[in-house]
């Protein structure tokens, strides 16, 4: 409930820009998000990361109202052009935004990147992999869990935080160790889903071009940590006597880009699907009247002879078990899916 007095701020500058790129990115998230819902439910494929990225969806999508909300409360702008100036109604509502989207943020990440973790669990074998998927999930939930707490005892009384009664706080220095441990965990774990995936497809037995292409669709997420390392010098803020609200707007603003990247690029693997979907409907140029199903299958016969070696040279042994994630008797299966990433698009359980 905002105090009396409280006015809407008037934005331009790095307040518009908050606004601009949340609205912006938002849009991008949901469309690919939901592309992504669409196949799933298409093909009745919904697994556990497709509820935590659904989850870590709905969280972020309310980090970005806040964010928008923040905007519109002085957040980017200077103390001399926020209504009622520094100890006015907008400004305390704008430090009440800030706080809330902290907690949305934080919230939010831990879905997002446990999500991701366990779509690459799909094609992970070896046992150190998956011990190492499985820490950063549970690593991400503890550090959520424990700085959503630091910022509920941040101040006390809790509405000290903006400035509606008096009380006390931690110094700021701990806020940004705080955002230095946030920013540094993020950073770690986003290189490792990074590279990771990289070094597990590197080694199976498919043309080098896929291994690239697959590489980037599971590896997008560094994306997400450029933006942290951009956001990081940001943290300064705190130590702000004047136009603090200001200064936090850049955080906002590359903030919301590295978390809606992060749905996006734990989006892009489910999409492949959609990709050759497209690709098998694409008339033959050799045979443009012929059924495409009908080739793939010839050549899928005139080929399993003379690939079995091949195949058999550099594709690790996969289990045959039918309720196995790794599982290659399926309906519709081709060469090039054998050994490799199937599992990513296709449901099975996840062997901790």
């Amino acid at each position: 409930m905002t105090q009396a007095g409280w006015e809407v701020a008037k934005l331009h500058g790095l307040a518009e820009a908050v606004l601009i790129v949340t609205i912006t990115f938002s849009a991008l998230m949901s469309l690919v998000f939901f592309l992504r819902l669409g196949i799933r439910l298409r093909y009745q494929e919904l697994m556990r990361e497709d509820y935590l990225m659904g989850a870590g969806y709905v969280l972020n999508l309310v980090q970005n109202a806040f964010a928008c909300y923040c905007a519109y409360n002085g957040v980017g702008l200077p103390d001399s052009e926020i209504p009622g100036g520094k100890n006015g109604p907008t400004y305390n509502e704008g430090l009440k935004a800030v706080f809330l989207w902290q907690l949305f943020y934080l919230t939010s990440m831990a879905f997002i990147k446990s999500s991701i973790c366990l779509t690459i669990l799909r094609i992970a074998i070896i046992r150190w992999q998956r011990i190492l998927l499985w820490t950063i999930i549970g690593l991400s939930f503890f550090i959520a869990v424990i700085l959503d707490i630091f910022i509920l005892v941040e101040c006390k009384p809790i509405a000290r935080i903006w400035n509606e009664e008096p009380g006390w706080c931690y110094p700021n220095s701990a806020k940004v160790a705080i955002t230095f441990i946030t920013s540094g965990v993020n950073i770690v774990t986003d290189w490792i889903c990074t590279i990771l995936p990289i070094f597990i497809i590197w080694k199976l037995q498919m043309p080098k071009q896929r291994k690239v292409a697959l590489s980037f669709v599971l590896g997008a997420g560094c994306m997400a940590s450029i933006a942290t390392l951009v956001r990081l010098p940001s943290a300064s803020a705190y130590f702000e006597e004047y136009d603090y609200l200001k200064e936090l707007g850049t955080k906002v603003t590359w903030t919301i880009i590295e978390t809606d990247i992060a749905v996006i690029a734990g989006c892009l693997p489910a999409l492949r699907r959609l990709v050759k979907g497209l690709q098998s409907n694409r008339p033959s140029k050799a045979y443009p009247n012929s059924d495409n199903k009908l080739l793939a299958l010839v050549s899928w016969k005139s080929s399993k002879k003379g690939s079995q070696k091949d195949a058999q040279k550099g594709t690790p042994k996969v289990p045959q078990d039918p309720y196995s994630p790794y599982r290659t008797y399926m309906p519709n299966d081709s060469l090039e899916e054998l050994g490799s990433t199937k599992s990513i698009i296709t449901p099975g359980p996840i062997v901790k």
